[in-house]
């Protein structure tokens, strides 16, 4: 099926039709990962979804007891680090999902992202993905780097702007949208990837507004 609209913001204090949630996930006018720290506002309209809370973890970094009990098992999520390039396994987060999506071929998906991190080792490399998996032969968007901690320190992304980004369908697309944000490791050994405690510690979170199909 097509997406409820061409232009999906996050107005209402209830998700909109069609989507489904994994983990902490929650509609926001504003939100602040730390005292001190900018605040993320709805990149347009009143509200905007954020995945996971960085803010729920006790002192040394781990979640609070309710926060553990809903994080989504990220195991086999994985990706090449923003930097390094080296494998980087997701832990546990949040994900997003619309399922059973259908865009006509030559229209173009875009939406606007924000992530934002608290781990300063990026060993720990909290990462945001998108992918769009396709139902049958036709492509779909493979698993999509679009933020984690190597890049984040790397490029100044504690500024915590909004950033847009499309995907457009040449031959049309019938299949699941999935985003995800992650706490992760990188390994430089990819045949040593026991996953550290600390791996577990002080969540990253992704914001997620104005979903669009256009052309």
């Amino acid at each position: 099926m097509p997406l409820i609209s061409d232009l999906i913001t996050f107005n209402s204090a209830t998700m909109p039709a069609g989507f489904a949630t994994a983990g902490i996930c929650k509609l926001k006018r504003s939100f602040r990962t730390k005292p001190g720290r900018n605040q993320i506002r709805p990149f347009t309209g009143s509200r905007f979804l954020l995945l996971d809370d960085p803010s729920a973890v006790l002192v040394g970094g781990a979640r609070n007891a309710a926060a553990q009990a809903v994080a989504a098992n990220m195991a086999g999520v994985n990706i090449n680090s923003g930097v390094r390039g080296i494998l980087t396994k997701g832990v546990d987060g949040a994900q997003l999902v619309c399922p059973q999506v259908a865009i006509t071929a030559g229209r173009t998906l875009g939406f606007a992202w924000m992530f934002d991190a608290l781990e300063d080792d990026s060993r720990y490399n909290d990462f945001a993905c998108f992918e769009a998996v396709s139902a049958d032969a036709r492509p779909g968007v493979p698993r999509t780097l679009l933020c984690d901690v190597e890049l984040y320190q790397s490029q100044g992304f504690r500024k915590l702007e909004w950033k847009t980004i499309q995907f457009h369908f040449a031959q049309g697309f019938d299949g699941d949208l999935i985003w995800t944000v992650a706490n992760g490791q990188s390994f430089d050994d990819p045949d040593n990837t026991a996953l550290a405690n600390e791996a577990f510690e002080f969540p990253s979170c992704l914001a997620i507004d104005s979903i669009s199909v256009s052309g």
